[in-house]
C-alpha cells in the first residue's frame, strides 16, 4: 500500500475531511491533495506533521507492512446511526448499541470513526437534557409549597414522550441524510477543532434544556407557600388555614370571606381567635390556592364545598360560622343545609337576600331579576379540565383582555387592606392575579338563590331557632348611597337578628364594609361570645 493510500485511509476512519486534516497539520490543503492523488510523496517536516496529526508516527506511515484497507459501507452508516432508536426497547440502549458499533467498526469501515463519534456525543445531551429535565421537574414538584400536583404522573409522561419522539424523528432524519451521502445534522453541531468551543456549545444545549423545564413552572416558583393545607375534595384542591389546634373543647370557628376576598383576609381576627378556640379559614374554589374545581360556582356548590372541606380534614364540629358580606348568606345558607354541624353565628356586615347587587354592568335584585331557573345540582367530582379552565387559550386571552381594560390586576393594595401586614399585602396582590379567581365569578344563578332565600325566610322567619347569632354592622355609609338607601341598609341589618332567639347586633361605627380590618376587636369578641354561648 503506497503512502498516499495509508493518508487517504487514515484520514477518513477518523473522519475528517481534507481541509480539516490540512488545518489540523498546519500544511497547505493543496499540498495535501497533491499528496493523496500520488503526485507527491511526504518529506521531512511535511510528514511528521501528517503524521502527528493522524496520531501515528513517521515510521509507521513509510511502513509498507502496515495494511489499513477501509471499506466503503453507506448501508452501515444508516444501521449505526439507527441503532440508537434501541432506547425504545433497551435503557440507555441509544449509548450502548452506537458505542458497540462503533468501537468494533471504527477501523474498518470509511465514516464510522466520525459518524459514530458523533452520534454518541449527540446521544449523550439528549440523555442529559431527558433525565436532567425529569430530575428537576421532580425534585421542583416534591418541594412546592403546594405539593406534588396528582397530575404530575400525566405530565411526566407528556414531557418524556415527546423528548422521545424528538430524538426518534431526529435520528430518522439522520438516517435520510447518510442514504442521500450526506453528513447528518449533529456532526455539524460538533463541528469544531477547538475544544474549548466545543465544551461551550454541549453546555449551551443542556442549560437550554433545563430552563425549558424551569420555564414551565415558573408559576410555581411565583406562588408564594399556602398557610394551610390543601385538601383533596374530589378532584380538586381547597385551601384550609387552621390555627388554635391547642384547644380541645369548645366548637370550631369558620371564617367565611365575601365576595372577592380570601383566607388571608381574616388575618387581624384569626390570630387572635386562636388563643381561646380552633379556628380556620380557607379560600373558596379558584381563590388563591384553592383549586378551580366543577362550574358554575354557585352558592349552593360552595356550600358543599365547605362542607366536604371540612369533613376531609376531620374538623371538629359543631362550628360557630363567621361569614363577612356575601360570606354572610353563604354561612346561613350553610346552617340552613346542615343545621346538625353549627351551634352558632357571626355575621359581619352580612349580605342579604334582600339588597342589591352589582352583576353584569348593573344593579339587580331577586325580586326584579330573578328568572326562574333551575339552579344546577351540586358536582361532587371534578376533571383536570375544570381545575385548568382558567389556563385554556381561550380564556387566558377573553380574561387578560377583560382585566386589561379595567386596569386589574392591581399593583398595590388600597382602603382597608392597607391594614394587613406586607407579607399578606403581597399575597392577596398575587392571588389577585390568577386568573382562576376571575373564572370562579359564573355563577349567573345568584338572584334564583337569592330568592330562594327570600322564599324560605319569609316560611321560617325565626330559622335559627335559639342559636345564639350576633349581627355586626357597619357605622359608616357607603359614600354613594342616598339617604333612604342607607336606611334600607341598616333596616336589613336589624332584621337579621330576627333570624334567632337569642341574638343580638352591634354597631362597629367607626367601620367600613370591612370591618374585620377595620375594628378586627369588634369582631374577635363577638365571636368569644358565640363561642362561649355554644359551649
Amino acid at each position: 500500500m503506497t503512502i498516499a493510500k495509508k493518508i487517504l485511509n487514515l484520514r477518513k476512519s477518523q473522519g475528517l475531511s481534507q481541509e480539516e486534516l490540512a488545518d489540523k497539520a498546519s500544511i497547505n490543503l493543496r499540498t495535501l491533495q497533491r499528496i493523496e492523488q500520488g503526485h507527491t510523496e511526504p518529506r521531512g517536516l511535511t510528514l511528521r506533521l501528517i503524521a502527528n496529526a493522524l496520531g501515528q508516527s513517521p515510521e509507521d506511515l513509510l511502513s509498507l507492512s502496515t495494511s489499513l484497507d477501509l471499506k466503503e459501507d453507506p448501508t452501515f452508516l444508516q444501521i449505526l446511526n439507527l441503532s440508537a432508536l434501541s432506547i425504545w426497547l433497551i435503557p440507555f440502549g441509544n449509548l450502548i448499541l452506537p458505542f458497540f458499533l462503533w468501537w468494533r467498526y471504527r477501523d474498518t469501515i470509511v465514516g464510522v470513526r466520525k459518524v459514530g463519534r458523533q452520534l454518541i456525543r449527540f446521544q449523550i445531551i439528549w440523555t442529559c437534557l431527558l433525565y436532567g429535565i425529569l430530575a428537576i421537574t421532580l425534585a421542583i414538584s416534591l418541594i412546592r409549597p403546594e405539593g406534588m400536583s396528582p397530575f404530575f404522573p400525566v405530565y411526566l409522561l407528556l414531557g418524556a414522550g415527546f423528548l422521545f419522539l424528538t430524538n426518534t424523528v431526529l435520528i430518522i432524519i439522520a438516517s435520510f441524510q447518510l442514504r442521500n451521502g450526506r453528513q447528518p445534522f449533529y456532526t455539524k453541531i460538533f463541528l469544531s477543532s477547538n475544544p474549548s468551543e466545543l465544551t461551550i456549545k454541549i453546555a449551551f444545549l443542556i442549560l437550554f434544556g433545563f430552563s425549558l423545564s424551569s420555564t414551565t413552572i415558573a408559576q410555581t416558583k411565583e406562588s408564594p407557600r399556602p398557610l394551610g393545607q390543601l385538601v383533596d375534595i374530589g378532584g380538586w384542591r381547597m385551601h384550609l388555614f387552621g390555627q388554635g389546634s391547642q384547644h380541645t373543647q369548645g366548637p370550631s370557628v369558620i371564617l367565611e370571606a365575601g365576595s372577592g376576598d380570601f383566607s388571608f383576609d381574616w388575618a387581624l381576627v384569626q390570630a387572635k381567635v386562636a388563643a381561646f378556640a380552633k379556628v380556620y379559614s380557607y379560600d373558596r374554589a379558584g381563590s388563591a390556592w384553592s383549586e378551580l374545581g366543577p362550574h358554575p360556582h354557585t352558592m349552593q356548590q360552595n356550600v358543599y364545598n365547605l362542607h366536604m372541606l371540612l369533613h376531609k380534614a376531620q374538623v371538629p364540629k359543631p362550628y360557630v360560622l363567621v361569614g363577612a358580606s356575601l360570606g354572610g348568606l353563604l354561612v346561613r345558607l350553610y346552617e340552613q343545609t346542615y343545621p346538625d354541624e353549627v351551634a352558632g353565628l357571626v355575621l359581619v356586615d352580612g349580605g342579604t337576600e334582600y339588597g342589591r347587587y352589582f352583576i353584569n354592568g348593573k344593579m339587580q335584585s331577586p325580586e326584579k331579576d330573578a328568572k326562574g331557573e333551575p339552579i344546577p345540582p351540586i358536582k361532587t367530582t371534578a376533571t383536570p379540565e375544570d381545575n385548568h379552565l382558567a389556563r385554556t387559550p381561550e380564556a387566558i386571552k377573553a380574561i387578560g383582555d377583560a382585566l386589561n381594560k379595567m386596569g386589574l390586576p392591581a399593583k398595590q393594595v388600597h382602603g382597608s387592606f392597607a391594614q394587613l401586614p406586607d407579607s399578606i399585602q403581597q399575597i392577596r396582590l398575587w392571588a389577585l392575579g390568577n386568573y382562576e379567581y376571575y373564572a370562579a365569578s359564573d355563577n349567573t344563578f345568584l338572584m334564583e338563590e337569592l330568592l330562594q332565600l327570600m322564599q324560605a325566610r319569609t316560611r321560617n322567619p325565626q330559622s335559627l331557632g335559639n342559636k345564639p347569632l350576633i349581627v355586626i354592622t357597619r357605622g359608616r355609609p357607603f359614600s354613594n348611597d342616598t339617604e333612604a338607601e342607607e336606611q334600607k341598609r341598616l333596616q336589613d341589618q336589624k332584621d337579621l337578628t330576627k333570624l334567632s332567639g337569642n341574638s343580638k347586633q352591634v354597631i362597629a361605627h367607626n367601620s367600613g364594609h370591612h370591618i374585620q380590618l377595620d375594628e378586627p376587636e369588634i369582631v374577635v369578641e363577638a365571636i368569644r361570645e358565640v363561642v362561649n354561648k355554644s359551649k
